[in-house]
């Protein structure tokens, strides 16, 4: 006990001494007073906004610093700019189409090229006027680019709305006895299907204009596609929608996945793919160049009516009631490489006069490589599993070059 207590004395003893030390030459109520009134007497002298190095008191660099993240949003990307995290394709974005038109027949001419993207589809898909489109679609410019390559007349910008803001198809019921495989139908005439296919790629500022080649870096991309609320009107009667929608997603070198996604849990807007509508991380293989050209990841909606597992159709189906009075909607999907995280604010630190570093903390989403499931597998729910992994990395501030990172996992 005794020696319990001189321990305790020893301690005291030093923090006081701290408390002491500091107090003659810190600012205990943070430059305020002991009425906490607020008082700051020099701010260009200290505080945040400096930094102290070894030979002189600088700018502070502590800011936002996001090295991960494209400064250019993709809604005002210039011509043939291509956001290396991110690419949104729209349903209008179909490879070389010259002429397109508003909703009231006029020709808008071509819309901004999408280096990386393209939608195709196959059997019947329906262009709703703008009274009958369902609610809250994903929308885009027409032109948000001058480009002198396109048709006389046509070579300005157009700030109006693309069209039609979505396509729709009626549901036909998948075939039983399958294993729930939605992407077969009891009438197969009746199928029809939806693509958004993404390359991705690169494109660098050569002399003022974005030169554009492919992306040789495999890696993970989270998959979105877009849901509008509400329901289509044609001709002023409103369709049923159904509540499961069923996605395949080739990936890698040919891997296919089948999501069929619950509205009712995932509700409109951007859904991430991969768990059924809900919450989930993730991640689809990007697996590089086939060749000279990028293996493609591809979204393709199916417009057959799910079975559970049960092997019964997750909606009524009957005489009195067709599956074809339910409506399939074909709007936008995203490819996101942005799937990391910040778990910390970065921090500066001077080391002389003009070494100054940014240090940054981050969650990152990985891909484990060894859960790949085979081109040859015939498990269409088998998909690659997503790990989590935290790496700090410390950046010089005025290049961003990383100069080291730590990671628990990877460096114990």
């Amino acid at each position: 006990m005794q020696k319990m207590k001189l321990i305790v004395s020893v301690l005291s003893i030093g923090l006081a001494g701290l408390v002491l030390s500091q107090s003659a030459t810190d600012h205990p109520n943070l430059k305020s007073n002991t009425r906490h009134d607020g008082v700051n007497g020099n701010v260009a002298a200290s505080g945040p906004g400096k930094l102290q190095t070894q030979t002189a008191i600088l700018q502070s660099s502590l800011r936002w610093f996001r090295p991960f993240i494209s400064t250019t949003p993709v809604e005002s990307l210039r011509l043939n700019e291509i956001n290396p995290l991110k690419t949104v394709i729209d349903n209008t974005d179909v490879f070389g189409s010259l002429v397109n038109f508003d909703d009231v027949g006029n020709n808008v001419g071509p819309y901004d090229p999408l280096p990386n993207g393209n939608v195709t589809r196959t059997g019947t898909w329906n262009v709703p006027q703008e009274s009958e489109e369902a609610k809250f679609p994903y929308t885009t410019q027409v032109r948000r680019n001058v480009n002198a390559l396109n048709p006389v007349g046509f070579t300005g910008r157009n700030p109006n709305v693309r069209f039609p803001a979505h396509l729709w198809t009626r549901a036909t019921s998948s075939l039983g006895g399958v294993n729930q495989d939605p992407r077969q139908a009891v009438v197969p005439a009746n199928i029809s299907t939806f693509s958004w296919s993404f390359s991705p790629k690169t494109s660098t500022l050569v002399a003022g204009t974005y030169v554009v080649s492919n992306d040789p870096t495999p890696k993970g991309y989270a998959l979105y596609v877009w849901i509008p609320q509400g329901l289509v009107s044609p001709g002023g009667a409103a369709m049923p929608r159904p509540r499961y929608w069923a996605y395949e997603i080739t990936y890698g070198i040919g891997q296919r996945y089948v999501d069929v996604v619950d509205t009712e849990a995932s509700g409109g807007g951007w859904v991430r793919l991969g768990n059924g509508g809900r919450p989930t991380n993730q991640l689809f293989q990007y697996a590089g160049l086939n060749g000279v050209t990028p293996w493609p990841i591809t979204i393709k909606l199916f417009n057959t009516i799910p079975r559970d597992s049960t092997d019964q159709l997750t909606e009524k189906v009957s005489a009195g009631f067709p599956d074809s009075r339910f409506a399939y909607f074909a709007d936008a999907a995203m490819f996101s490489a942005e799937t990391d995280n910040y778990i910390a604010t970065p921090t500066s630190a001077g080391f002389g006069g003009v070494d100054i570093r940014v240090t940054g903390g981050r969650n990152e989403s990985l891909i484990d490589p060894t859960t790949i499931p085979l081109v040859a597998s015939t498990d269409f729910r088998a998909k690659p599993l997503t790990v989590e992994n935290a790496v700090v990395r410390s950046f010089d501030y005025n290049t961003g070059n990383e100069r080291w990172r730590y990671s628990p996992a990877e460096d114990g």
